[in-house]
């Protein structure tokens, strides 16, 4: 009625014209309120029906009355449509439930499976992009430092082409626990300072990299011995970037203060003369830390000293439940690749990760006596030791720790020679 109202195809006298008019202030109204014809009275009904086809009938013009009955037709088959549904959910309902009832739905048939968790989403200011509903619940912030149209301040990041150009200014634009995600684009680079840090303070936010390899998003840690990632809001995840240390004996890669932290498919890479006493230092009494698919670099010996606290690829004090799992380490770690120290934790679990302990004196663990957990599947190689021993090949376990097969240790000998053990039971 509404598209009819801006032809020049009406007739009939002003009262026809009248309820020509009020019926298309109608359709608008249902339109709005999203309610079918059928449920009107039937008086109302054939008053409208009979208006149509009077309406319709007259257009002498066979083109316009043919460009217009489509609009006609997808009326009577949205009426047909809604018949068939109701009809068919019944039936369904009767297959299921041996009794026939009349069920009125809107949008099909009841759904028997689960429904995609991809949803369409747009951002205000950002582009429209399908999401995992169960990963990205949040908002979403791109950050990228090679766009010409990018920036720090709120405003940015809702598209790749007006991304944040660093990942501290990104983390500042989210709200604690609400989901939200950084999409670091591949080939991302920033670097790092004491004083120009990357400070993750605010709970529940993910950082997720893209790119493989040297591809990663690459944040160098430059300048100041002490530059690091600063991680004091819980429930946080890093995944799929690249640390990299351009500064001599690096304090630690990342600073951890809070518990239930998740890194995943990052890399921590150092070189000579720009080696890291420390990859990742857990603050005392903080709990539940996962890592998965890491890789862990460092050639050349750091200036730490062996025992000292902050030493190591990972280390804590009293501190529960961390997973390493399916990680690699390879290079010269300060006493140990995994260090506990003074106060035992609970729940070191080491699965099949595998690694080359190079330094001279440093093992593969160095565990406070009552530290429980285990390490299965994997090995590790200390090819600078000689001696075919538990001390020299695995290091300090206490015991609370388990070795269970199939992992392994083992050495070159001293002189080209093949040792190892395989240790089953408590040290």
């Amino acid at each position: 009625m509404w598209t009819l109202l801006k032809t020049p195809y009406l007739r009939g006298n002003p009262l026809v014209i009248a309820l020509v008019v009020a019926f298309a202030l109608v359709d608008q109204v249902r339109g709005w309120l999203d309610i079918n014809l059928g449920r009107f009275p039937v008086w109302f009904k054939r008053f409208y029906i009979g208006m149509v086809f009077y309406q319709f009938g007259a257009i002498a013009d066979p083109e316009w009355r043919t460009a217009r009955r489509p609009a006609l037709h997808m009326w009577l088959y949205g009426i047909v449509r809604r018949v068939y549904y109701e009809q068919r959910v019944s039936y369904l309902r009767w297959q299921r439930w041996g009794n026939w009832q009349y069920l009125p739905i809107a949008g099909g048939v009841t759904r028997s499976a689960p429904m995609s968790p991809l949803f369409y989403r747009q951002q205000p200011g950002g582009f429209p992009f399908v999401s995992d509903g169960s990963k990205y619940s949040g908002n979403i912030f791109f950050v990228d430092d090679g766009t010409d149209t990018g920036g720090t301040t709120a405003g940015f990041g809702q598209h790749p082409d007006r991304a944040v150009t660093d990942i501290d200014a990104a983390y500042d634009l989210c709200t604690a626990s609400q989901g939200d995600t950084l999409i670091v684009l591949t080939g991302h680079a920033e670097t790092i300072t004491n004083s120009d840090r990357i400070t993750m303070d605010v709970a529940g936010v993910d950082i997720q990299g893209l790119g493989r390899e040297l591809a990663k998003p690459t944040v160098t840690f430059g300048t100041d011995t002490t530059a690091d990632v600063v991680i004091s809001g819980a429930s946080n995840y890093l995944g799929n970037l690249r640390f990299v240390s351009d500064v001599d004996s690096l304090v630690n890669f990342l600073d951890v203060g809070v518990g239930n932290l998740v890194v995943e498919d990052c890399d921590f890479v150092t070189s000579s003369a720009k080696e890291a006493v420390c990859f990742v230092d857990i603050a005392t009494t903080f709990d539940n830390f996962t890592f998965r698919r890491c890789t862990f670099l460092q050639p050349t010996d750091p200036a730490g000293t062996d025992g000292n606290a902050g030493t190591g690829c990972i280390f804590w004090v009293d501190s529960e439940n961390i997973l390493v799992e399916d990680c690699r380490f390879y290079g010269n770690f300060e006493t140990a690749v995994f260090h506990n120290r003074t106060t035992a934790g609970k729940n070191l679990w080491v699965l099949n990760c595998h690694g080359i302990q190079n330094l001279s004196g440093a093992e593969p663990f160095q565990l406070v006596d009552g530290q429980t957990g285990a390490m299965v599947g994997g090995g590790f190689v200390t090819p600078a030791e000689t001696a075919v021993t538990e001390a020299t090949l695995v290091g300090t376990l206490g015991a609370g720790f388990f070795v269970l097969p199939p992992g392994n240790f083992g050495n070159d000998g001293g002189a080209g020679g093949q040792g190892g053990i395989i240790i089953a039971t408590p040290s």
